[in-house]
């Protein structure tokens, strides 16, 4: 039972602070984003640089920010996307 809660916690399933008066949890870093390893999906058990290391995967990242993720996918996934040498690779994408 403890293996699946914190299983479940480290694929972020359910946030560890939430609701009113809660201490929030620190914001993800670009460096730790880039190493975030996707739990599901097409590219499930590779990081977000890994994927995004070619078109296709890039693509899929921008679309995946369209899903109903799980908080700390979700956060890795926008901390990742929204860092400006990612955003100039995605405007070389749609220019080509």
């Amino acid at each position: 039972m403890v293996l699946t809660v914190t299983l479940l916690l480290l694929l972020g399933a359910f946030p560890l602070h939430s609701g009113a008066g809660s201490v929030p949890a620190a914001e993800m870093t670009f460096t730790e984003a880039k190493t975030f390893v996707l739990p599901i999906g097409k590219f499930k058990g590779k990081t977000l640089d890994k994927v995004a290391s070619t078109p296709d995967g890039l693509r899929y990242l921008d679309w995946l920010l369209t899903a109903d993720l799980m908080p700390a996918t979700m956060e890795a996934l926008e901390t990742y996307m929204m860092d400006s040498s990612i955003q100039k690779e995605l405007d070389e994408e749609e220019d080509e």
